[in-house]
């Protein structure tokens, strides 16, 4: 499914919100999520909620690590969950850092959080898969992985890639 085939509840293309701060990445994910249809909105800085709500995404696909520092991330990620303009956005999280799939405790919080990760470096097709996948869903998707590159990093922690049609 693409955004050609999602449409949101009031007809228009779904808005995805990328926030990283590599600029190299923000460009390959304007290319490729425009040529599916997609509006997006890049973002180098952390945002606060009141800067997400306003933008009005269909979904935030959020880097963990910005200049060394995941606090703020993990507080922004809290927050989104916690405001009720933002809370059934559907939330991605990309990261270089496979420790984020085998810490249990981090697995804990990102299921509690209903955030699936997706792992640098990544293959565009998964991009695409998930993203679809969190948007035709009414809900948030929770305790969700995808990497090709370690399929299991951690009990608990299942694959979306090939998944998403189940």
């Amino acid at each position: 499914m693409t955004a050609r085939d999602a449409r949101t509840s009031n007809g228009r293309r779904p808005h995805v919100l990328v926030i990283d701060d590599a600029p190299e990445l923000l460009d390959l994910f304007v290319e490729l999520l425009e040529s599916e249809d997609y509006r997006v909105t890049t973002s180098r800085e952390v945002l606060t909620v009141d800067d997400i709500s306003a933008i009005a995404p269909d979904a935030i696909v959020h880097d963990l690590l910005f200049a060394g520092d995941h606090d703020g991330v993990w507080q922004v990620l809290s927050h989104t969950r916690l405001d009720p303009r933002l809370a059934q956005v559907p939330l991605i999280l990309c990261t270089a850092d496979p420790r984020v799939v085998s810490d249990r405790s981090v697995v804990a919080r990102l299921e509690s959080l209903a955030v699936p990760v997706i792992l640098k470096p990544f293959n565009l097709e998964d991009i695409l898969n998930v993203l679809a996948h969190v948007l035709e869903r009414p809900e948030p998707i929770a305790n969700q992985l995808i990497n090709a590159s370690y399929p299991r990093l951690s009990e608990g922690v299942r694959p979306v890639v090939d998944r998403c049609a189940s």
